[in-house]
């Protein structure tokens, strides 16, 4: 089974123009919340809560390790340092993820690389996905047609970090902007997983919060 991080990277992809529908402070962020989710899934890392000697909240490593590159790499950065909350373990697995997940679908053939030049000088490389992201999409698709569906919790999960990102919307393009918007929240605001995991969807959440804030006040500040 792919990583979440890949399915969410797969459903991001515009099929016209290849690129994330999602902005370059959004994209990495969400990413990371879900090398979050898989560690979590994994029993890789748990928040630590009464009993543990890290402050509850914080990140703490168990013995369980990942074969998985991707998530190796992040659980190594992870345990590089003192344990750190949610919210700072995003930032820090958002730096370079976004290739590393997209040369990933490339290799497996999920995606079809094509360069080109922007305006015939600035070069550009578009990730165009393949029919394996609309099979995903409607996979995901029965909780905006009927309300009332079960959702199941990978679901949820992709859901929820769409809707972080304010994207489910623009993936789910075809049916009421407003509809889709709500329910999305509806979902991530549910008892659709253990409390670390809805704990990591509301870390991206205040994550994405403070990186817009910062970048807008950098641009008002240029």
């Amino acid at each position: 089974m792919n990583l979440l991080a890949e399915d969410l990277m797969l459903l991001l992809l515009d099929e016209r123009t290849g690129h994330s529908m999602a902005d370059s402070t959004r994209t990495p962020r969400i990413l990371a919340g879900a090398v979050l989710l898989d560690l979590i899934e994994a029993g890789a890392i748990r928040l630590a809560g009464p009993g543990d000697e890290a402050k509850p909240g914080r990140i703490v490593v168990s013995a369980n390790r990942s074969a998985d590159p991707i998530l190796g790499d992040a659980l190594a950065r992870i345990e590089a340092g003192r344990p750190m909350q949610a919210r700072a373990a995003i930032e820090k697995l958002s730096k370079g993820l976004q290739p590393k997940v997209l040369h990933r679908l490339a290799d497996e053939g999920l995606v079809r690389v094509e360069h080109h030049r922007a305006l015939g000088v600035f070069p550009r490389t578009a990730w165009v996905p393949s029919r394996h992201r609309e099979e995903l999409r409607d996979r995901l698709t029965p909780p905006f047609a009927h309300p009332d569906a079960p959702v199941e919790p990978r679901a949820a999960a992709l859901i929820s970090l769409l809707s972080a990102a304010d994207a489910a919307p623009k993936v789910f393009h075809d049916r009421d902007r407003r509809m889709v918007k709500q329910r999305a929240k509806e979902i991530a605001a549910g008892d659709w997983a253990a409390k670390a995991a809805r704990d990591a969807v509301r870390a991206v959440e205040a994550a994405l919060t403070a990186a817009v804030v910062l970048s807008a006040a950098a641009t008002g500040s240029a």
